[in-house]
């Protein structure tokens, strides 16, 4: 879906949203993922221990994803050539 809304140059509030929608999709997936796991290897899962790790797992995801596009901004910023801020964007990824 994603992929279809860059190809049709798709910009604003619902290219934002639907982009969001499917990372907030993964991070439930991966928490679930490792919910799973946890009761098959034996351990007794809550609903507030697995909404804990839903939290956790957002907040470093913006804190990390953040930073890194903070500081990927800041050296993409220092060039004009388009070549070398598309290697940084796949470096940031």
């Amino acid at each position: 879906m994603i992929a279809t809304f860059k190809e049709s140059k798709a910009h604003g509030r619902l290219r934002m949203l639907i982009e969001s929608e499917s990372l907030l999709n993964d991070g439930i997936a991966a928490v679930a993922f490792v919910a799973v796991l946890g009761v098959l290897a034996g351990g007794h899962e809550t609903v507030l221990s697995i909404s804990g790790a839903l939290f956790v797992t957002i907040i470093r995801g913006v804190g990390i994803g953040g930073s890194v596009a903070y500081f990927f901004m800041l050296l993409a910023d220092r060039t004009p050539d388009y070549l070398v801020e598309v290697t940084l964007t796949t470096l940031a990824a």
